[in-house]
C-alpha cells in the first residue's frame, strides 16, 4: 500500500542469489513485476535497465520479479534484451499476492526507509520513471 513499510520478501534469481528487501534499506528500490509472454513488459525493460544504469551509483536498485516462469524462460528473456538488473523468480506467486499485483507490469517505488512511494501499473514511460526515482534520491 501507498504510504506504508513495503512487504518484506526473500526471493532468488535463476542463477540462486538471494535478495531480502530488507536487506535494502538505505538504497531507492524499483520492484517491477512482469512476465516473459507479457508485450507491455518486454516493452518497458530497455527503460527499467537504463534507468538501473543511471542510477545505480546513486543508491538505486532496480528488482524485475518474474511471475512464476521456468528458469529457462527467464533467462532466454534477460540474455535477449541484455537485462544486467536482478531478475527474481516469484516461485507460487506468493510476493505478486502480497503486492496485489492484477495487472502486468506493476511496478513499486519504495523509498530509502523502506515505504512505499508510489505504484505504477502498465508499461511505465522513461519520464515516468525518472520522476520517482529522481523523488527517492
Amino acid at each position: 500500500p501507498v504510504g506504508g513499510p513495503a512487504p518484506d520478501f526473500e526471493l532468488k534469481t535463476v542463477s540462486g542469489e538471494a535478495y531480502r528487501l530488507s536487506d535494502l534499506k538505505g538504497k531507492a528500490v524499483v520492484l517491477n513485476f512482469f512476465a516473459t509472454w507479457c508485450r507491455y513488459c518486454e516493452a518497458e525493460m530497455p527503460v527499467l535497465e537504463e534507468a538501473w544504469r543511471a542510477y545505480a551509483d546513486q543508491g538505486l536498485v532496480v528488482l524485475g520479479i518474474d511471475l512464476d516462469e521456468s528458469d529457462l524462460a527467464v533467462t532466454a528473456f534477460q540474455e535477449e534484451l541484455g537485462l544486467t538488473f536482478p531478475i527474481l523468480v516469484d516461485r507460487g506467486s506468493n510476493v505478486a499476492r502480497l503486492y496485489q499485483i492484477v495487472p502486468l507490469p506493476t511496478t513499486y517505488f519504495i523509498d530509502r526507509s523502506g515505504v512505499v512511494r508510489g505504484k505504477w501499473t502498465g508499461a511505465v514511460t522513461p519520464e515516468q520513471l525518472r520522476a520517482a526515482i529522481e523523488s527517492m534520491l
